[in-house]
């Protein structure tokens, strides 16, 4: 695949570091599943965003933290339950 050309090659290697920073967590080390709980802390992060949509994928129920301005965007991504935090 082709990195699209309004993002620059070092956005883009952030992109895949973030993306493996939440698949190897949730898929090899604790193999999420179907109707497991997870909570994943900072649902907004460049990790966090990723982590949603991945334990998602996988079938998981998803509680994520996130600040009041962020709680839309972490909701938008499929999690279940969303605790804002002051901001």
């Amino acid at each position: 695949m082709k990195r699209p050309s309004n993002i620059s090659p070092l956005h883009a290697a952030g992109v895949t570091i973030a993306a493996l920073s939440a698949y190897i967590p949730v898929v090899e080390y604790s193999n999420i599943g179907p109707g497991d709980l997870v909570l994943i802390n900072g649902g907004s992060s460049s990790v966090g965003i990723f982590a949603i949509q991945i334990a998602k994928a996988r079938g998981a129920i998803v509680w994520a933290t996130a600040s009041g301005k962020n709680e839309a965007l972490v909701r938008s991504l499929g999690t279940d339950v969303v605790s804002s935090l002051l901001s």
